[in-house]
């Protein structure tokens, strides 16, 4: 019998994100792709996002601008968490 060597963890080939890092990026004028989009979302949905971090990224959005692809990736991840703004009867609030 041949011995087996337990697998090794590999590290992840993907990045962890940090808010510092996107309101960094966008405030240089660079593009978001969809993940850092959607981890922006994601954190303001879940409030995971401190208020003053996501105030600090909306302000380098708007002086910036977003580009149609970072819009979209915005549109897309807000129409997914949009179950957030239901409330207890099950109605939608728009």
């Amino acid at each position: 019998m041949t011995e087996t060597k337990p697998a090794q963890p590999q590290p992840s080939p993907i990045a962890p994100l940090h808010m510092i890092d996107i309101i960094r990026k966008k405030r240089d004028g660079a593009a978001l792709d969809a993940r850092e989009i959607g981890f922006v979302a994601a954190g303001a949905a879940d409030e995971s996002i401190p208020a003053d971090q996501l105030a600090a990224w909306l302000m380098a959005a708007w002086l910036n601008g977003l580009s149609l692809d970072e819009a979209r990736a915005y549109a897309g991840h807000a129409r997914l968490g949009r179950e957030v703004f239901a409330d207890p009867a099950g109605q939608v609030r728009r």
